[in-house]
């Protein structure tokens, strides 16, 4: 099912950022809008609507959920962690460690670089499986 008139725009969520980052610099703000924030919880069916999705919690599941939605799903990083890192403390670590490509996340972008976005809306397709 898609979204009547198409994805558009940004969605961007907060929850848990305080407890991962201690500055934030809103990187969503650099993406299309308009930009809307979600709050603690969100139906399938929002994901829908959206082009880009942004999570400032790097441990939520949405960031997972989004992606496997066909929303190029974008994790604001960690300080001092790269990809990987990141990926092993996931929900999903332990299973990718078994991947051929273990330092990605299909679907996934770490930061807003250019290469991530590009990679993860050319692999958001791959995120269901």
């Amino acid at each position: 099912m898609q979204f009547q008139g198409g994805r558009k725009g940004t969605a961007w969520m907060k929850r848990k950022a305080a407890s991962w980052h201690s500055n934030i610099d809103y990187i969503h703000n650099q993406l299309p809008g308009p930009h809307v924030e979600l709050g603690w919880s969100v139906k399938p069916s929002e994901w829908l609507k959206y082009e880009y999705f942004v999570s400032y919690d790097p441990y939520t599941f949405y960031t997972f959920a989004a992606a496997m939605s066909g929303v190029v799903s974008i994790v604001y990083p960690l300080a001092n962690t790269t990809k990987q890192q990141w990926l092993e403390g996931t929900y999903v670590g332990e299973y990718l460690k078994d991947q051929p490509n273990f330092n990605d996340a299909p679907g996934i972008a770490y930061g807003v670089g250019r290469e991530e976005i590009q990679h993860a809306n050319q692999t958001k397709q791959q995120a269901r499986k």
